[in-house]
């Protein structure tokens, strides 16, 4: 994996990617069962239109409903995916920087400092959080109803054990 362009005198330490394939969040368990129920009940007007006497034909606003129900219930994980596959993540020794190739592409970073608050959901699918860590309340998911971390995170992660030695020594020692 090539870092991308470095300034002056920094270090690449580390880089990585987030796991592939399917990422279930924890508002899957309200969205899934909510998203089956839409499109039940898109598919009953439509057996309705199809059924009714008459010329009866579907609208627009059917067709939407629809392709939102599809998109909540499949296509969110299938964009999730394509996200993923296009994001890297490296750590420097001055900066935490993340690239992503989906939707566009885009570069952010995040100067790492002595005493700076960082965040670990470990697991089988872990996360690391540079700075706070946004709430739900707070704007914490992404548009289109990705469900990503917001803020400034490395999501997805299998393994973090260097990951976090190496965090771990940035925030803890003067550079």
């Amino acid at each position: 994996m090539t870092a991308p362009a470095l300034q002056g005198g920094e270090t690449a330490l580390w880089s990585g990617q987030p796991e592939g394939g399917i990422v279930f969040r924890p508002l899957d368990i309200f969205i899934i069962p909510f998203s089956i129920l839409w499109i039940g009940m898109v598919l009953s007007s439509f057996l309705n239109i199809f059924s009714a006497t008459g010329s009866s034909i579907p609208t627009l606003t059917d067709f939407l409903f629809l392709f939102i129900g599809v998109y909540i219930t499949a296509g969110r994980f299938i964009v999730d995916i394509i996200r993923r596959r296009g994001t890297k993540y490296f750590v420097s020794d001055k900066r935490a920087i993340i690239t992503t190739s989906f939707p566009m592409r885009r570069t952010q970073t995040k100067n790492i400092t002595k005493g700076m608050s960082l965040g670990y959901d470990e697991g089988k699918s872990s996360t690391v959080w540079f700075g706070e860590r946004p709430s739900m309340r707070r704007g914490g998911l992404t548009p289109g109803m990705g469900f990503a971390p917001q803020g400034f995170a490395f999501e997805c992660l299998t393994d973090i054990a260097d990951l976090r030695k190496h965090l771990d020594a940035l925030t803890t020692s003067d550079r």
